[in-house]
């Protein structure tokens, strides 16, 4: 008997799990996080949840460079998906919300200007066109949840990956480029990556 209703109770409890990462992710409630206030944005993120699961997040060592004659290794970073990120509608994706978060286990990581010890929110806003798209990283304090940097990006795209309709569960990856590395999540174009802007 006891065995049954410990079944049973683990089958209740995946079950909700099932269900609550259904939902989609939850819309910003601001028109722009460079315009939103500190009690604004983290408000709006105490009101999501990620995915810490293996293989739909990624943790690596990001790098400064992949030249093999100058390379050198920066802090361990990990990406986590929001849950609801394969749930976004295109009109919740052109409100803007928030797709992951990034968790720097390190020392400052200039190229993305991710703080020390720091937890970022990863922003980003894909309109009917595509230049009308914005992106942003959201650097906390990963002790207080203190604001402490936010930097605008721009969205580069690898479209001859599967899309985000073509995923079942939420994922995200770290890419690795020239000049370092880059979150990128499927979006409606094939994969997006952040490039901070003018570099």
């Amino acid at each position: 008997m006891r065995t049954l209703r410990t079944v049973a109770v683990v089958a209740v409890a995946l079950f909700a799990r099932t269900l609550a990462a259904q939902r989609p992710t939850p819309v910003a409630t601001f028109a722009r996080p460079d315009s939103a206030s500190n009690a604004q944005l983290q408000e709006y993120f105490r009101g999501l949840e990620f995915s810490a699961a293996h293989g739909l997040t990624d943790e690596q060592p990001l790098i400064f460079s992949v030249d093999r004659r100058a390379l050198r290794i920066g802090p361990v970073a990990t990406i986590e998906p929001e849950i609801g990120l394969t749930q976004i509608s295109p009109e919740s994706f052109e409100r803007g919300l928030v797709v992951a978060r990034i968790i720097n286990h390190g020392e400052d990581y200039a190229p993305l200007r991710l703080p020390r010890k720091s937890i970022t929110y990863w922003w980003v806003q894909i309109g009917r066109e595509y230049r009308q798209s914005r992106t942003m990283l959201i650097a906390t304090d990963s002790a207080t949840g203190r604001i402490l940097l936010r930097t605008a990006g721009e969205l580069a795209t690898l479209p001859e990956e599967p899309g985000i309709r073509q995923y079942v569960q939420p994922t995200v990856r770290w890419h690795f480029l020239d000049g370092g590395t880059r979150p990128c999540f499927p979006c409606p174009m094939g994969w997006c990556g952040f490039v901070i802007m003018g570099h």
